[in-house]
């Protein structure tokens, strides 16, 4: 859970600015949940931190669009989504968060629906 806590901060600095980083970082140890999932063996904590992660990932994929962005994205959500099912949900609302703010389109993007694409599928039960 240290790592999604140190995720926390950085997400915050860069969608709401300072202010933000402190007090996710700080706020976010304190939450019961948190420090309830922190305890347990399960791969909870884990897949907490990569969806944080991952985050992060993609917010800096809409800003700036490097191929490599794109590929830590896709293969953090991957590792996410195979070590449990309800991180398929962070891929959608990810997913959807691009369609709507018409940050998706190809020709701005053009390396950004291969990776979508693949940790999607990837994540698929076969």
């Amino acid at each position: 859970m240290s790592a999604a806590a140190a995720g926390v901060g950085p997400l915050g600095l860069r969608l709401a600015g300072p202010r933000a980083r402190l007090l996710a970082g700080l706020v976010f140890p304190l939450v019961p949940q948190i420090q309830q999932y922190t305890q347990e063996g399960r791969s909870y904590a884990m897949v907490c931190a990569l969806v944080t992660w991952a985050t992060y990932e993609f917010v800096a994929c809409v800003v700036r669009h490097p191929r490599w962005w794109w590929t830590a994205y896709g293969s953090t959500m991957l590792l996410a989504c195979l070590l449990h099912e309800f991180a398929v949900l962070a891929l959608a609302a990810h997913g959807i968060t691009l369609l709507v703010s018409g940050r998706g389109s190809r020709d701005r993007f053009p390396g950004s629906p291969g990776p979508i694409r693949y940790s999607f599928w990837g994540s698929w039960p076969w």
